[in-house]
């Protein structure tokens, strides 16, 4: 198999995720001992400014996601999370979409019943550093991963983004990475398919929010694009180093 040829001829294999690693590796010894885990990262300075901690907020919030829906991955959940939760809250909730077309978008005038303001809004697709903007302007960031059964091991840039936005994060997933990841951020996560838990989560984001925190410090530098690009310096010159005594 190609795969595995690719894997056995390398001098080192970098995985985002200790998941990720053990799915391709299979728990072989030697390709475990050549292997190393670096997360994505974000680039601090490419956002346009520090997320303030202590913003007000009034009768309506904001609700952003970005990326695309494909496969076993869909919207409709969280679409009927938020008409839900606008039909029994006072407060005014906007989700807007930004990314790849998905099909579903199409109904999103027929879902919002009739009413004159749309909760959910497809925005198309912007370029990165304007979404980095888009993503500090917002009041709640989502993140939608695929359901299913068992632990998820991938990790999505995306969330890495988020982290770096300062925002918090309504996590969308199963078990694993992305929900371990969220947690520890302060984040809120719900079942991807079941739509009164979607509900359930933000209504408790809403109900708590003047009292959340942002990310610790400590979160945050294991995903700074200076701390891990100094952790990939140092394992390509180990590399080096080891190719030069071998001569």
């Amino acid at each position: 198999m190609q795969e595995r040829k690719v894997l056995e001829c390398a001098d080192c294999l970098v995985f985002p995720t200790e998941g990720l690693r053990d799915h391709f590796t299979n728990n072989d010894f030697a390709l475990n001992a050549k292997s190393a885990i670096l997360p994505h990262s974000f680039d601090a300075s490419l956002y346009a400014r520090k997320k303030s901690p202590e913003k007000s907020f009034g009768s309506s919030v904001t609700l952003r996601l970005f990326g695309s829906f494909y496969g076993a991955r869909t919207p409709d959940a969280l679409f009927s999370a938020i008409n839900r939760l606008n039909l029994e809250s006072q407060i005014n909730i906007t989700l807007e979409v930004f990314g790849a077309w998905h099909p579903s978008y199409a109904e999103l005038e027929d879902q919002s019943g009739g009413r004159k303001k749309k909760h959910v809004r497809y925005m198309g697709q912007v370029p990165h550093l304007d979404a980095l903007r888009e993503m500090q302007d917002a009041d709640l960031l989502v993140v939608v991963d695929a359901p299913g059964k068992g632990s998820s091991f991938y990790l999505p840039s995306k969330l890495v983004d988020y982290l770096g936005s300062g925002t918090p994060i309504l996590s969308l997933c199963r078990s694993g990475v992305v929900c371990d990841i969220t947690r520890k951020a302060g984040g809120i996560v719900a079942d991807p398919s079941d739509v009164y838990g979607i509900s359930e989560a933000i209504r408790n984001w809403l109900n708590a929010r003047e009292r959340q925190h942002s990310p610790s410090a400590l979160t945050l530098s294991n995903y700074e694009a200076s701390c891990v690009g100094r952790k990939f310096r140092d394992l390509v010159g180990c590399l080096l180093d080891e190719k030069v005594s071998k001569k």
